[in-house]
């Protein structure tokens, strides 16, 4: 929260998407003269946040808050599964803390994007179904989450289809209850956001599939996005699914074992045979799904042995110790196969979509974090009352190997200290602040991300308060609006018309030089080699 309060926005998304906030809060409306089907399919997030500063003014901090309020919504709901109707105050502190070692959790926590909000809203829908008695008020309350998450990104559809289909898992005996309480009310509230996307969908004359899918309406763009695209999830199939690490390094042994455990227990084999041959598979497949991902010359230091991650190394061994414990845990303190196949159903058909749809980053896998967290929870669990019987020293020691992996995650916190080649480190940002820094929004931007910050204050420099900007940044839209055009140039011509042209220089393509124009005359305000060139166009 005290980071939402005073750093500004400076993620990608944030700043491209927050434009449309803006003018959302100009117009006051959603059918912004810019928006299209990207924005449109997303309005929970980004219009709740037009709204608000509509009412109070377009500062960055009420955003902020705005996004950490679905991480108290999201820690909230996970802690209330993870307790279920028993209270089980352990599961609930496991759960809390292993989330908040995944990395892309710690970076979205409070980042203005919708990855934390749709994983907020389906986890909140699944804390309903399984933990809140059948009546009216819970079948309205139902109805509403599920619509609200429809409506805060698309890939809430794969996720609440999981969840619907693991409602069904349970005794015969009450499946009429289930269908009648459960699954009706997740189809309600599906039905109702979809009378939302048809409607703009036909105001955009698209068919709801494009709409949601974000298609582009030229047909010389789909083709060239389309073999983009292919290529680059082609490639991110190979790179970031295999190796395994979807909820990052710090987990990655606990998940796989946490997986293959389940699949063991749902096919009917016992808790100490799954326990054993998940133990078996999962020590040696956490080094070799990443060896096998690895891009270009091969090198042994990946995974638990990367050697630039002795944070992983020590995850590892933490949990081999705590994992080797699993097999004496008595079968009636192991998770029941209910629970384990309601979690495989309802993380599976986001999982699929991920890996089929778009692969690229694994905070797209959002929607899927709370199933896979109460998977791993259960386990470690388990473990934890299986040792008391030794003395206080070992549930305590067992129990602490969360915690030490939510401090070896600390370092992603909001992606504080980001430099050009995408690296971030919460020590390399808390060294760079001074006392005197902390209310100045543009100074915590600026640590934050010195890139974002310094590329923004010297194109003000450039085009001064009126004058046009070329750039090849997005993330330009949310301060310079309708004075920007983002392209990137091919030639001196380009920059006619413009006050000034700002170009990244840590793109895969070496950026155009514009030194050499006459016509227009086109001199340096400031090149940060390996991060940025802006230029003053006269």
């Amino acid at each position: 929260m005290v980071i939402a309060l005073l750093v500004p926005y400076h993620g990608t998304d944030a700043l491209v998407y927050g434009t449309w906030s803006e003018r959302i809060a100009d117009l006051g409306t959603l059918r912004t003269p810019d928006a299209g089907n990207a924005l449109l399919h997303r309005p929970l997030f980004y219009g709740g946040q037009g709204l608000l500063w509509g009412i109070f003014g377009i500062h960055e901090w009420i955003g902020r808050l705005w996004s950490w309020l679905f991480l108290a919504v999201f820690l909230a709901s996970l802690a209330r599964l993870a307790s279920g109707r028993r209270r089980d105050l352990l599961s609930a502190g496991l759960a809390t803390v292993l989330v908040l070692a995944v990395p892309d959790v710690a970076v979205q926590a409070a980042a203005g994007q919708t990855d934390v909000p749709v994983a907020a809203l389906v986890t909140l829908a699944a804390a309903i179904v399984w933990t809140i008695r059948p009546g009216p008020a819970r079948t309205i309350a139902l109805v509403a989450v599920v619509a609200a998450a429809s409506l805060t990104k698309p890939s809430a559809v794969p996720a609440i289809a999981g969840l619907a289909a693991a409602t069904l898992i349970g005794r015969q005996a009450t499946l009429s209850v289930r269908l009648r309480w459960d699954l009706g009310p997740i189809v309600a509230g599906v039905a109702l956001a979809l009378v939302y996307h048809i409607i703009q969908s036909r105001y955009l004359g698209q068919s709801l599939y494009d709409f949601l899918a974000g298609a582009t309406e030229d047909p010389a763009a789909v083709q060239a996005v389309n073999t983009s695209v292919a290529d680059t999830y082609a490639e991110a199939r190979r790179t970031i699914v295999v190796a395994a690490r979807w909820l990052g390094p710090y987990v990655a042994l606990l998940g796989l074992f946490a997986g293959l455990y389940a699949l063991a227990r749902v096919a009917g084999a016992a808790h100490r045979l799954s326990a054993t041959v998940a133990l078996i598979v999962s020590v040696p497949l956490a080094w070799l799904a990443p060896y096998i991902a690895q891009d270009g010359p091969r090198t042994v230091r990946v995974g638990p042995l990367e050697a630039g991650q002795p944070g992983a190394t020590l995850a590892f061994l933490l949990l081999l110790v705590a994992l080797w414990l699993s097999r004496g845990v008595p079968s009636d303190q192991a998770p029941s196969r209910t629970f384990l196949a309601r979690m495989l159903v309802w993380s599976a058909p986001m999982i699929l979509a991920w890996i089929q749809l778009n692969p690229s980053e694994t905070r797209y896998l959002s929607a899927a974090w709370a199933p896979l967290v109460l998977l791993m929870t259960s386990v470690l669990a388990g473990i934890v009352r299986s040792v008391a019987a030794r003395g206080w020293a070992w549930p305590m020691a067992i129990g602490a190997i969360p915690v030490v992996l939510l401090a070896l995650n600390l370092r992603n916190v909001d992606s504080l200290g980001t430099r050009p080649d995408g690296t971030h480190s919460l020590g390399r940002a808390l060294a760079d602040l001074r006392p005197g820094d902390l209310l100045h929004p543009e100074r915590m931007r600026a640590i934050a991300d010195p890139q974002l910050a310094g590329l923004r204050a010297d194109a003000l420099r450039a085009v001064g308060d009126n004058g046009r900007l070329l750039a090849d940044d997005g993330r330009m839209t949310f301060f310079f609006r309708d004075r920007l055009t983002v392209r990137t140039p091919t030639g001196c011509a380009d920059a006619v018309g413009y006050a000034g042209v700002a170009l990244l220089g840590n793109l895969a393509t070496p950026p155009l030089d514009l030194t050499g124009c006459r016509a227009p005359t086109i001199t340096v305000v400031r090149a940060v080699p390996g991060s940025y060139t802006v230029y003053a166009v006269r």
